[in-house]
């Protein structure tokens, strides 16, 4: 588990239209504890699990990338994007999603049911 999926942590690739998550030092084995919070952050970036030292699971990531996803998305988002945040971010470890390549497949059908079919928009910075 990386441990620390928070919004300083996440690169985005522009041109390959994808995510790197940096900063592994937080990161611990399946099963075990995260070691350290990140300083600065407080509990409302981390599920119940981390700040009470029990252990944590892939769903433990996948509620700390949805908190990014719905602080980066504020207020201006459809409701089915929250709401489909809000169920990977479940009170529960054992309640939460764990398989992250399914819950991308299940995302990407909100975002059909939302946008419909995927369109290739190149993004570019420049200096």
């Amino acid at each position: 588990m990386h441990g620390a999926v928070l919004p300083r942590h996440v690169l985005i690739e522009p041109a390959a239209h994808g995510v790197v998550l940096i900063d592994w030092c937080f990161s611990a084995p399946i099963g075990t504890t995260i070691p350290a919070m990140v300083p600065g952050h407080d509990d409302a970036w981390y599920p119940e699990e981390v700040p009470r030292k029990r252990q944590c699971g892939p769903g433990t990531d996948i509620a700390m990338a949805s908190r990014c996803m719905s602080w980066l998305m504020g207020s201006r988002a459809p409701r089915e994007l929250h709401a489909f945040a809000q169920g990977c971010r479940q009170r529960s470890l054992d309640a939460r999603p764990d398989d992250a390549w399914r819950l991308l497949r299940e995302f990407d059908q909100v975002l059909d049911r939302l946008y419909g079919p995927r369109t290739f928009r190149p993004f570019t910075l420049t200096p």
